[in-house]
């Protein structure tokens, strides 16, 4: 056995978008260009022919806008 450790901390938020007509979708590119435009990682996590759900990780907190019915505004 190992004397190793790990610790680790994922500090993730997950994003559903609903309300779309989604077909076709390419995750990979649709990771790349939110990847790009938050500076961080995003994983699609799951698709529907009407919503896309995705894990954002490590998001910088203006990133994420919150309007007045609660609902966070991120994209």
């Amino acid at each position: 056995m190992s004397d190793t450790s790990v610790i680790v901390h994922a500090d993730k938020t997950v994003i559903k978008i609903t309300g779309l007509s989604v077909r076709g979708l390419d995750t990979r590119a649709l990771e790349k260009i939110l990847c790009d435009r938050f500076g961080t990682v995003v994983r699609v996590i799951g698709v529907t022919g009407e919503s896309i759900e995705m894990d954002l990780y490590g998001s910088p907190d203006e990133a994420l806008l919150q309007d007045e019915a609660g609902t966070l505004r991120a994209i």
